[in-house]
């Protein structure tokens, strides 16, 4: 799993549970945690001010106020909960581009195992579902999300075995990420986290629309996209034959005389990206399927939690 070797992945897991998986949202959870709800309730961290009716809690009282306004006013506060943690982990056959590891898919495991048991470790609830191709709907698996160890240990061993999918057999397959990201939200779940670690290789559009109706329903939602440096940089010389991991298109040509103009499309499309997660408060983290992940995700982690902590001071 992953060229980060053992002795740095355990490093790199302890170091980002130290930082936390914090929601950036509202969330609703069964029990008092770590993180916010929109639940009101008198635990952990004041929220405003109500005016007192029969049966409250004598001891919420604000006394001071009444002093002031000779009215009976209760201090309210949030109630403090945990989430549940969706992850949604791509295995279409663009996963799995590159090396034995460096490849998409070994990195893409990495970060979904080290985020599964960062959240596990607050106490929070982690599923999984994996994205393939619909022509193997027998590959699609799902786990229901649980806070217990024995349940994140065969979620582990299964993220460890999943390989990606063959290459889809008929055209004009739906958009997979899209397609899973739109089950997430049609459910009638509580509001949680969603975790999507894909290349996100299909019709952006689409995907920002499912993105859009995801956070709608107060989903707090984190991209993880990992991409090879071949598919930014296109460093590749001479006349190469390219072979579509997801379909039997082919090409051959002279990547040096279209890497100019493939590089703008690029970054085009990763600032579109990142514009876009701005303005609907969605997480987008990059992490290349060939450099170490380290310096990217303890930086989106420690970036999640400044964010949690301006939001309580403010």
């Amino acid at each position: 799993m992953s060229q980060v070797p053992e002795h740095n992945k355990a490093k790199l897991l302890e170091q980002a549970k130290h930082i936390g998986l914090r929601a950036l949202t509202l969330v609703e959870g069964s029990r008092v945690g770590d993180q916010k709800s929109p639940l009101r309730g008198f635990s952990i961290e004041f929220s405003q001010h109500r005016e007192y009716v029969p049966g409250d809690d004598l001891r919420h009282i604000d006394w001071r106020g009444y002093a002031r306004t000779e009215k009976y006013i209760v201090k309210q506060y949030e109630q403090e909960t945990n989430y549940t943690a969706h992850v949604l982990l791509d295995l279409s056959g663009s996963m799995s581009y590159g090396s034995q590891g460096k490849s998409k898919h070994e990195m893409a495991q990495l970060m979904a195992a080290v985020l599964c048991q960062i959240a596990a470790s607050q106490g929070d609830a982690v599923g999984l579902k994996t994205i393939d191709t619909l022509d193997h709907p027998e590959r699609l698996l799902s786990f229901p999300p649980s806070t217990k160890s024995n349940r994140l240990k065969i979620l582990l061993n299964q993220i460890a075995e999943i390989m990606p999918g063959p290459e889809r057999e008929k055209e004009n397959t739906p958009p997979l990420v899209s397609l899973a990201l739109r089950q997430i939200s049609e459910r009638q779940i509580r509001r949680g986290m969603v975790i999507v670690i894909s290349d996100f290789l299909e019709p952006w559009q689409s995907l920002l629309k499912e993105i859009f109706e995801t956070r709608a329903r107060g989903h707090d939602v984190l991209l993880v996209q990992v991409l090879h440096s071949d598919e930014i940089d296109f460093p590749m010389e001479g006349q190469i034959l390219f072979e579509d991991l997801e379909s039997s298109d082919s090409l051959v040509t002279r990547p040096q005389l279209l890497r100019s103009t493939y590089q703008k499309e690029i970054k085009t499309w990763l600032d579109e990206i990142n514009v876009s997660c701005t303005r609907l408060q969605a997480t987008h983290l990059l992490v290349r399927s060939d450099k170490p992940p380290e310096d990217e995700l303890l930086k989106m982690l420690a970036l999640r939690l400044m964010k949690k902590r301006v939001g309580k001071i403010q």
